[in-house]
């Protein structure tokens, strides 16, 4: 990411890790931080707006046999 940060200006980077001792990326916003600050009461869902087939993802592979592609992952 940081090879290429400077061709994405407009891009978040948005950053979390289980672990809360991790460096965060400079210029990534840490979401460890900003879901701390969020009490669980104060956020509404709304279920219906969501599918379980939704995307929820997509990462890309390494492109070991080929170009690198995206592995879409939905929400099932």
């Amino acid at each position: 990411i940081a090879e290429i940060r400077d061709k994405l200006p407009d891009l978040a980077l948005y950053q979390y890790s289980e672990n809360s001792e991790s460096p965060v990326l400079e210029g990534a916003i840490n979401l460890n931080n900003s879901m701390s600050k969020v009490s669980a009461d104060s956020v509404e869902v709304d279920l219906s707006l969501g599918n379980p087939r939704d995307k929820l993802i997509y990462i890309y592979t390494s492109g070991t046999t080929g170009m690198p592609k995206a592995a879409v992952i939905n929400n099932l």
